[in-house]
C-alpha cells in the first residue's frame, strides 16, 4: 500500500484514506465511498469532499453528491472537471434554477453558453418525460397564495426544480397576489436578481400599491445603501458593547428590512430615524411620530412589524 501523506489527517485517517484509493482503484466503490465518509466525518477536507463527490456521481448517487457539493460550492468551480460534475449534479436532481444561478457568474462565455444549452435541454428533457411531476410542481407554486407561510416556503423551494420559464412566468404572477407572503416575494426577487435576468417586473407592495423594478442589476440586500448604513449606525450605537443584545437586534432588523426587499433603498432615506424605529419597537418602546417625516415611517414600519408579528405569533 502506498503511503499518502494528507495534511490534517493523522495516521488512522491517513491509512483510512490509503486504503479508500485501493477500494476505488478495485472498483469498490462503495468501501471507498463509507471509508472516505468516515474521514470527513473527522476532518473537513476540500480533498475528501471532491473524492466523495467523484464517486457519489460516478455511482449515480446525485443526491449526496449534492448535499456534499452545497458544504463547499465554491470549490466546483476551480476547473472544467469539477464544473461539469457539479451542472451534472444539478441537473440529474433537477435543480434547474440552481444550475442557472451557478451558470449566471460564469465570465467565460463560451463556457456559460455551453452550459446554458445543456441545461436548456435537460429542462426539455424534463418536461417531456416528467410530465406529471412538472404539472404538479407547477400548479402548486401558481396557486401559492392559497397556503400559510411555512406551506409556501416549501412549495417555493420545490420550484426551483422547475424549468426557468415556468419560475418566471408564474413567479412574475405571483409578487402581484396580495395572499403571497411578503417574504416569499422577496425570495422570488432575490432568486430573479441571482439568475441576472434582463426583466421588469411589477409588485404589488405591502401597502397594496403595485411598484414596477428592474431586476437587472438589483443588489442584494446586504449590498443595499440603506442596509449597509443602517448597519454603520448600528455598530457605533451602544449595541456595540452587548454582543449578545447586538446579534439579536441584528436578526430582528434582518427579517424586517426583507419584507420590504427590494425596494429597501426606495422606501428607507433617514437612516437615522430608521434604525431609532427598529430599535425602540425591538426594545419595547414607543416611537415619536411628532413630525411628518417620522409619521411616514411609523406608517410604513407598522405595516412592516405587523407582518413581522404575524410570522413570529407576537
Amino acid at each position: 500500500m502506498t503511503k499518502n501523506n494528507i495534511k490534517g489527517l493523522d495516521e488512522y485517517y491517513s491509512d483510512l484514506y490509503d486504503s479508500a484509493l485501493d477500494d476505488k482503484s478495485n472498483k469498490n466503490y462503495d468501501n471507498a465511498i463509507n471509508k472516505l465518509t468516515e474521514i470527513y466525518n473527522n476532518k473537513q477536507l476540500d480533498l475528501i469532499n471532491i473524492q466523495l463527490v467523484k464517486l457519489l456521481y460516478k455511482e449515480h448517487r446525485y443526491q449526496e453528491a449534492f448535499e456534499y457539493i452545497t458544504l463547499n460550492p465554491n470549490l466546483y468551480l476551480k476547473n472544467i472537471e469539477l464544473i461539469k460534475i457539479f451542472i451534472e449534479v444539478l441537473l440529474n436532481n433537477h435543480d434547474f434554477i440552481f444550475a442557472r444561478k451557478v451558470v449566471a457568474d460564469f465570465n467565460d462565455k463560451l463556457l456559460k453558453d455551453k452550459v446554458i444549452l445543456k441545461i436548456s435541454v435537460a429542462e426539455k428533457n424534463y418536461e417531456e418525460y416528467f410530465q406529471k411531476s412538472l404539472n404538479s410542481k407547477v400548479k402548486e407554486f401558481a396557486h401559492l397564495g392559497n397556503y400559510e407561510f411555512s406551506k409556501q416556503k416549501s412549495i417555493l423551494e420545490s420550484s426551483m426544480k422547475i424549468p426557468l420559464k415556468y419560475f418566471v412566468e408564474y413567479g412574475e404572477y405571483l409578487l402581484l397576489d396580495s395572499f403571497v407572503h411578503p417574504l416569499i416575494k422577496s425570495s422570488i426577487v432575490d432568486t430573479f436578481r441571482e439568475l441576472k435576468l434582463k426583466i421588469n417586473i411589477n409588485e404589488r407592495f405591502i401597502d397594496k400599491k403595485v411598484r414596477e423594478l428592474n431586476v437587472y442589476g438589483l443588489s442584494k440586500l446586504e449590498s443595499m445603501l440603506s442596509y449597509r448604513n443602517i448597519i454603520s449606525i448600528v455598530n457605533e450605537s451602544c449595541l456595540k458593547n452587548d454582543p449578545t443584545s447586538k446579534m439579536m437586534f441584528l436578526q430582528y432588523l434582518r427579517v424586517n428590512l426583507m419584507i420590504i426587499y427590494p425596494f429597501n433603498d426606495e422606501i428607507i432615506k433617514n437612516y437615522k430615524l430608521w434604525f431609532e424605529y427598529f430599535y425602540k419597537t425591538f426594545t419595547g418602546r414607543q416611537f415619536d411620530s411628532d413630525t411628518e417625516e417620522k409619521e411616514e415611517i411609523n406608517d410604513i414600519g407598522n405595516l412592516i412589524l405587523s407582518i413581522y408579528s404575524e410570522l413570529f405569533n407576537i
